[in-house]
């Protein structure tokens, strides 16, 4: 086991990392969406990439392809093991695929009035973090689909687009070099980990 791939494991208590690419892109963040019961993935994705992945994960985990004409659907949802907030409007076969696959139920929302919430935010079970600028209302509406605390920060020296900075699930986090320090405070704040 290379040392990024101990790191990996050893942060987020996982037995199980898939080195792969989604549409030969390295950028796995953008292309996919998952919570502890499923993972979704794009179209675009090539059979090779599709056979590694589903070679590789758990038995119980649950795999779906959503039709979808963005690609990118890790940027437009939200999603942790209690829900899922969607910046676009899905359709009903879109959003059944999402709730069966995940097993959670599915909303609509925004960050700033924009669909790209998968970008403005990070969710784990434990909490969220989301870019400053969003608004009380939609900072609600992320707090009952998601059912944890909300916390506003940034990564890399002010960047609002937080999920360029940051990985977490509720055991562990690792985020960007460029991060400050008090960024990182608020970061281990949101999701309740000790550095």
């Amino acid at each position: 086991m290379d040392n990024d791939v101990r790191l990996f494991a050893d942060t987020f208590r996982v037995d199980t990392i898939i080195k792969t690419t989604v549409y030969k892109s390295d950028l796995i963040g953008i292309f996919t969406i998952a919570n502890s019961n499923g993972i979704i993935l794009p179209q675009l994705i090539d059979d090779s990439e599709l056979e590694r992945i589903r070679a590789n994960l758990p038995r119980d985990t649950r795999m779906a392809i959503l039709p979808s004409r963005w690609t990118a659907i890790g940027n437009f949802l939200l999603v942790n093991d209690s829900g899922c907030l969607s910046g676009l409007r899905l359709s009903r076969d879109q959003v059944k695929i999402i709730s069966d696959t995940l097993d959670i139920e599915v909303e609509v929302g925004s960050i700033e009035n924009l669909p790209y919430i998968g970008s403005l935010a990070v969710a784990t079970n434990k909490g969220v973090l989301v870019d400053p600028m969003i608004s009380s209302e939609e900072e609600q509406v992320i707090r009952d689909v998601l059912k944890v605390p909300v916390y506003k920060g940034t990564v890399n020296y002010g960047s609002r687009l937080v999920k360029i900075g940051v990985v977490a699930n509720s055991y562990g986090l690792i985020v960007s070099d460029t991060t400050r320090g008090s960024e990182l405070a608020r970061i281990t704040e949101a999701f309740h980990v000790e550095e």
